[in-house]
């Protein structure tokens, strides 16, 4: 029983831990392209990249069911999904450019979408905002004005 708990445990961080693990070089690998590579043609390239691991992950994951049915189950989630991965990945692209330091606009960049989120939380899906969850996001406000030049 115990080993079952520390299973569960270990699959319910999986996603946090590989969100960790494959975030911290995807920062690093957005500040080190190159500026002289147009970012749309680079973002070109990665998404084809994409497009084959994902295909590939479908087809090692899912024996045995029909990629193109699972095509047509699709809805407006996941092409508006795409303009936000393609917006958010210009927007780092474009904030290291311009002379962000690594640790500085990610932290700015998280700390402002936990806030977003916090709100739309509240507001969409009735989301309590306790005092600890105000003092918190105001500790990360301090934290950003600390860490930075703003």
């Amino acid at each position: 029983m115990k080993d079952t708990k520390k299973v569960a445990k270990l699959n319910y961080l999986a996603p946090a831990i590989l969100m960790v693990v494959s975030r911290v070089p995807y920062m690093i690998i957005q500040k080190v392209t190159p500026e002289t590579i147009d970012p749309y043609v680079s973002l070109c390239l990665c998404y084809g990249v994409c497009l084959i691991v994902v295909i590939g992950m479908f087809f090692l994951t899912k024996k045995g069911q029909n990629f193109m049915l699972e095509l047509k189950k699709i809805n407006w989630t996941a092409p508006a999904l795409g303009i936000c991965l393609v917006c958010m990945d210009v927007s780092v692209l474009l904030m290291f450019r311009m002379g962000w330091n690594l640790s500085v606009g990610s932290v700015l960049l998280y700390v402002l979408l936990a806030i977003a989120l916090v709100i739309v939380g509240a507001v969409f899906y009735k989301e309590k905002v306790t005092l600890k969850r105000l003092v918190g996001i105001i500790m990360c406000i301090v934290g950003v004005i600390l860490i930075s030049e703003i």
